[in-house]
């Protein structure tokens, strides 16, 4: 069915084409990198919206079947993900199961990519639960990263088959199905009317239809538009590429001009080629742009007036600004004070940074040599100490170990509320799969299963945002219960101005009164004999996601685990 408020399948998929120029050629500049990758993440973005927006299955594809691009309702329409198409050479096969349809498409594509023309076919194909459907391919060349690719529209017309399936069996069973359609409809042979529905006489005034039948297009097409509509009709019968759908100027019986929407196609009734056509009026659509396009106008006369009305006020308001030039000075003066005091914090800053890299460096070196020669002590001349003072010396060297983490751990955080944020595009599922990874590198004696599920592509810095997720898993082994399974559950969702973002496990849990402590530094539920770590964890989370413009929060019953959240703006 058509919908008066759609675009038509022309429309966009000429919008598509036209953004995939604007990507292209942003990508050629290479003098303006900065603009080029702005310009380019905007055109992809719109390239998404797009492919969404159509209730058509959309792909970008090479000569050799792999696909660039493939929105959502393609994924309905056929069962395939891109991932899966991709993944199967013999994908061709899966979904063309008829030699014959699969030949028609691979030698159309050839003849395509040899001369560049546009076209339009009607094939079946079998989707991933085995169900079958009728698709009408509309494919076109257009430029994409410097070759030339194939965008292919992908429509259902099961439904309409169907249909010209039960016109091929009986005309009265396809009178009685076509009758009780909210759409008018028509076959046309040659240029004669040789059967109209009810709704096709209500939309062009008619009473019978006897005073259609046999009648040629001139009866309910406006002069204005009949050279149009019989041009396209006759290609059409000819098995020519043309357009499936249209708008054209109508015109009823009491001759009152209208505005018509038709979606047609060629097919066969009574064994002869006709012209199956489905009507829908759109002359309410056509005068509300009208109207819209009038108060456009009236708006702009508005704008206009109000204009010189904020002139006016304008020049009150200068005026006003004169007459207090003291407090212009004033605030001048609060403005350099101000970033003098920003400088003098700026400076503030750098110095504990200093600070802090010196005192790391100044207390590594003797950690270094505790726990080194503690180390020593204990494995060449252990033997010689009794059992408490081989307990010492452990303790040294464990000390020593933690206050070198400690250190490590202070720097980050320093470095976490300092650092110059490089913001970028972030594929989470992928950082969080290599992260996972080296867990399970690490903890080689637990068992750790992660479940992984859809998370939305995040905005920020790469490096800060990955220890963001390293402390939330690293966490929730660190808090697991001994001997079970660790399962840790990653997952997020979109919202109107902000990511959302979980990190939950099946661990030992926290008493939920004590949320507020978890995120501040040294903060520890627990002693350093049960649970490992600094108490920096947390807050180092806490300050990379503010500084990000996002924000944390945790739930968690006791013996059942917790789940970190924290947000991302879009």
């Amino acid at each position: 069915m058509i919908h008066d408020e759609e675009k038509t399948r022309e429309e966009l998929i000429k919008e598509l084409a036209e953004l995939r120029q604007q990507a292209a050629e942003a990508e050629i500049s290479e003098n303006r990198q900065r603009q080029t990758d702005e310009a380019l993440r905007e055109s992809e973005e719109r390239l998404r919206t797009v492919l969404e927006a159509v209730k058509e299955g959309i792909t970008f594809s090479d000569e050799n079947g792999h696909f660039e691009a493939y929105n959502s309702e393609m994924e309905r329409l056929t069962g395939y993900s891109i991932d899966e198409a991709n993944a199967r050479s013999d994908f061709t096969v899966l979904l063309y199961p008829d030699a014959d349809n699969r030949e028609k498409a691979l030698k159309g594509l050839n003849e395509l990519y040899a001369i560049g023309m546009s076209r339009e076919v009607e094939t079946r194909i079998r989707t991933k639960d085995g169900k079958q459907k009728y698709v009408l391919v509309s494919t076109t060349l257009v430029p994409y990263k410097g070759r030339r690719m194939f965008l292919s529209s992908y429509h259902d017309i099961t439904e309409r088959k169907e249909t010209e399936k039960n016109l091929i069996e009986s005309e009265e069973r396809y009178r009685t199905a076509i009758e009780h359609s909210n759409d008018g409809v028509a076959l046309v042979r040659g240029d004669q009317h040789i059967y109209v529905n009810r709704k096709f006489l209500k939309i062009f005034g008619y009473d019978s239809a006897e005073e259609v039948i046999g009648k040629t297009h001139s009866l309910t097409v406006h002069p204005d538009d009949l050279e149009m509509v019989i041009g396209y009709n006759i290609m059409r019968q000819r098995g020519e590429p043309v357009a499936s759908r249209y708008e054209f100027k109508g015109i009823r019986k009491d001759r009152t001009p209208i505005y018509v929407e038709v979606s047609s196609t060629r097919t066969t009734f009574m064994g002869e080629t006709v012209t199956l056509a489905y009507f829908r009026e759109t002359t309410k659509r056509k005068l509300a742009e009208e109207d819209l396009r009038k108060h456009k106008e009236h708006l702009e006369e508005l704008v206009e007036a109000r204009t010189v009305e904020l002139k006016i006020a304008n020049e009150r308001l200068q005026q006003e600004i004169d007459d207090h030039s003291y407090a212009e000075e004033k605030i001048h003066i609060l403005n350099q004070e101000l970033k003098q005091r920003i400088q003098e914090l700026k400076a503030i800053n750098e110095g504990l940074e200093a600070f802090g890299y010196s005192l790391s460096h100044d207390l590594r070196t003797p950690l270094v040599a505790i726990g080194g020669f503690s180390r020593r002590l204990l494995e060449k001349h252990g033997y010689c100490l009794d059992e408490k003072g081989q307990q010492y010396l452990k303790i040294i060297n464990e000390n020593s170990m933690h206050m070198e983490a400690l250190i490590s751990n202070l720097l980050a955080f320093f470095r976490s509320g300092n650092k110059t944020i490089n913001s970028s595009r972030i594929k989470m599922n992928s950082m969080v799969r290599e992260i996972g990874n080296q867990l399970k590198t690490i903890y080689q004696d637990r068992t750790i299963q992660l479940n992984i599920k859809n998370l939305p592509d995040g905005k920020g810095d790469k490096i800060m945002l990955g220890q963001v997720l390293t402390n939330l898993m690293s966490n929730a082994v660190k808090y697991s219960k001994p001997g079970e399974i660790i399962v840790i559950e990653l997952a997020g969702w979109v919202e109107e101005e902000e990511n959302i973002y979980y990190v939950k496990d099946n661990g030992i849990g926290f008493p939920i009164e004590h949320v507020n402590r978890l995120f501040e530094t040294f903060e520890r539920l627990h002693t350093r004999d049960e649970i490992e770590g600094t108490g920096l964890g947390l807050a180092i989370v806490k300050r990379v996601i503010q500084r990000h413009g996002g924000r944390v929060w945790a739930e968690s019953k006791v013996g059942e685990g917790a789940t970190f959240y924290f947000s991302l703006p879009r």
